[in-house]
């Protein structure tokens, strides 16, 4: 599991789905949040997405034509973002849900 930052730092969470046979810029459709502009209920949401989402990171995602999302955690200040990935064959729904409507 990937251990995340403490929620007060986070400043974005970008999640976009990545791989596959063929590479279409469009169906990676990235999804920027900033979880200070959401309210406090849809904020413990994402949070738990994130958890159950760094539970399942893979480092070896996108090997042959596997498809998987990618989580991108910046932070305030000049702390480099955290990144991990999640195969999409796998993904909590919650995760899914979060790329495609772009809220937890």
């Amino acid at each position: 599991m990937k251990p995340l930052p403490p929620w007060d730092t986070v400043a974005t969470v970008q999640v976009r789905r990545q791989g596959g046979v063929a590479a279409i810029p469009a169906l990676a459709r990235p999804r920027m949040i900033s979880p200070r502009e959401c309210p406090q209920d849809e904020r413990g949401r994402l949070w738990e997405v994130l958890v159950q989402a760094a539970a399942m990171a893979d480092d070896q995602c996108g090997a042959g034509d596997q498809r998987y999302f990618t989580i991108e955690i910046r932070r305030d200040g000049d702390e480099p973002p955290l990144r991990f990935s999640v195969p999409e064959a796998g993904a909590p729904q919650t995760l899914i849900r979060l790329w495609r409507d772009g809220k937890a």
